[in-house]
């Protein structure tokens, strides 16, 4: 009785050890813990300064003859997409007032990303390479009438420089998006596929918060 007894005790203390010993290792790379995955519908402001000559160090604009430098404000709203295969698409509406124009336009903002977890609640998206920030303008000094009332607009092409930062809250429900360095985009030459890189530069901010609304993706 007393040998059952001491096998029981040992069963029991190993059992416990081996708990304890599994805990830390199921959750040793903490990327893991949170598979960021779902839609999420966002809304936020936006903030790019553009140079018709680019930038040059410390986000100062190139000189030249034709250098133009001018500011756009903006809202965004939208939805990210995020798939468990680290893939993921930004659609999204915005509004823009320009400055020093003193202009409005609206347009509809299109790109695919991939992106990871650089922590169990962080994570960064890059462009896909190959691929385009897609702007279709809706309304405003990219679009003309023509002669019978029709409204034509222009659609860009931007290659976007560098990661863009998020976080994601605990339980997963709710994202922050956030390009503070800020992020460089290039003007592509427009129609011109792969990407050739005009003058054209703008340097972005922006700040967008998500709240998901569908879970079930691949």
């Amino acid at each position: 009785m007393k040998a059952n007894g001491k096998k029981l005790a040992v069963f029991v203390i190993v059992a416990a050890i081996t708990m304890f010993i599994a805990i830390p290792m199921a959750s040793a790379d903490p990327k893991v813990d949170h598979a960021l995955k779902g839609q999420y519908a966002f809304s936020g402001p936006g903030q790019c300064v553009m140079s018709t000559t680019g930038f040059g160090k410390n986000y100062v604009p190139n000189p030249g003859p034709n250098a133009y430098v001018f500011a756009a404000s903006q809202i965004w709203e939208g939805v990210y997409t995020f798939n468990r295969d680290g893939s993921g698409t930004i659609r999204a509406f915005h509004r823009s007032f320009q400055l020093p124009a003193l202009t409005l336009e609206t347009a509809n903002i299109s790109w695919d990303f991939t992106y990871k977890m650089t922590d169990k609640d962080r994570f960064q998206t890059e462009l896909v390479e190959g691929t385009y920030d897609k702007v279709e303008w809706t309304s405003g000094p990219n679009c003309v009438e023509d002669e019978v009332g029709e409204v034509n607009c222009a659609t860009l092409y931007f290659d976007v420089v560098g990661p863009i930062d998020g976080v994601m809250s605990r339980d997963g429900d709710s994202v922050i998006m956030t390009c503070g360095q800020p992020t460089k985009l290039i003007l592509c030459v427009p129609g011109v596929f792969p990407c050739v890189r005009t003058s054209f530069e703008a340097y972005c901010s922006f700040s967008h918060q998500g709240f998901r609304v569908r879970d079930k993706l691949r």
